[in-house]
This record gives C-alpha cells, sequence and structure tokens, in this order.
C-alpha cells in the first residue's frame, strides 16, 4: 500500500474489491451456522418428552426463562453495539493496515481484501452470536418444562422460547451479510467523509 491508511481515500472499485462474491462467502457460510444450530436445538426441543408425570421444576423454568430474556435483550443490544464499532472506519482501517489475523499460511498472501472480509466476517459473527445466546437459554427453558411436564398446565411457557426464537430468524434473515449489505457498511464507513 502506497499510502497511508490515515490519507487513503476510497472509492467505489475498492469496495468493490472488498465485496465480491469469494470474500463474502465466508461471512454467509457462518452465519448459516448460526442458523443451523438454533434450528437444531429448536428440533431438539419439539422432539423431548416428558421424563415424568409429576409437575416440577417450575421454579428453574421461570428462572431460566427470564435469564434467557435479559441474554436476548443484552445480547441484542451489545449485537449491534459491537457490529457499529467494528465496522466503523478506524477499526476497518486498523484491520487493513494491521497484520492478517486469520490462518497464518494465508498471512503472507493476504490482501486488503482478504482482511476487510476476515474483519467483516468476525463482526457478522460476534453480533449474530450476540443475538442467538439468549433465544437458545430461553429454548432451554422449553425443554426443561416439558421435561417436567408442565406445559400439560402451563401451555404459554411455549412463548418463552418460541418469541425469542423466531426473532432470532427474523434478524437473521434481515441481518445475512450479502454483498449489498457489506457493501452498505463499507460505503457508509469508507466512503462517507463527516
Amino acid at each position: 500500500m502506497s499510502k497511508s491508511t490515515k490519507t487513503r481515500r476510497y472509492t467505489p472499485q475498492d469496495i468493490a474489491r472488498f465485496t465480491t462474491l469469494e470474500q463474502v462467502r465466508p461471512a454467509q457460510f457462518v452465519h448459516g451456522a448460526f442458523l443451523v444450530s438454533a434450528v437444531v436445538v429448536s428440533v431438539m426441543t419439539a422432539l423431548s418428552r416428558p421424563q415424568t408425570t409429576n409437575l416440577r421444576a417450575m421454579g428453574l423454568v421461570q428462572v431460566v426463562g427470564l435469564a434467557g430474556m435479559v441474554l436476548w435483550l443484552v445480547g441484542y443490544i451489545a449485537g449491534f453495539w459491537l457490529f457499529k464499532k467494528r465496522t466503523s472506519r478506524e477499526a476497518i482501517e486498523a484491520a487493513i493496515q494491521g497484520p492478517f489475523r486469520g490462518p497464518a499460511a494465508l498471512a503472507a498472501q493476504a490482501t486488503d481484501a482478504d482482511k476487510v472480509s476476515h474483519h467483516l466476517r468476525k463482526a457478522w459473527v460476534m453480533r449474530t452470536g450476540a443475538f442467538e445466546a439468549g433465544p437458545i437459554l430461553s429454548l432451554l427453558s422449553v425443554q426443561i418444562a416439558i421435561q417436567g411436564n408442565l406445559l400439560a398446565t402451563e401451555p404459554g411457557i411455549l412463548t418463552t422460547g418460541i418469541v425469542p426464537m423466531l426473532a432470532f430468524f427474523v434478524l437473521c434473515y434481515v441481518t445475512w451479510p450479502t454483498q449489498k449489505r457489506q457493501a452498505e457498511v463499507l460505503e457508509k464507513a469508507l466512503l462517507n467523509r463527516g
């Protein structure tokens, strides 16, 4: 790189280079892995069966459900905050200027596009992981309720896990790391001088 990143001007051609299909696919793969894990946990919950004929564990269901709801809210806020912080101009320029933070075998040939792609993938992973933690814990409270035979008398417990998980699936859909979305993030950070 001939110019310092502090004085470098980025162009739409840079953004296009940073968001080729080859650069975007790894983020999509990881994002998809989060979705698959959520689907697996949801299926496991749906396949759960009561382990007893006596009603039990309501206290545990309430504690785990409340913890899941709190973690859901905190994860939602933290996910967006971390993503905004990691997609700022300063963070992206630091990734470009610094050493490649991926596999050592690739570090010698890493281009600016590789560095940006890796940085964006980590930002998407952090946000999606923060989004998923609360819904998974909330779904665990539903599993406990099913195994404790509580759904027979308290079917409303299902909403404790289903609503956060549906919200997670919707968030995953609207934040899917498409080429266009990644380009928009980079355009906002690198082309708009404030």
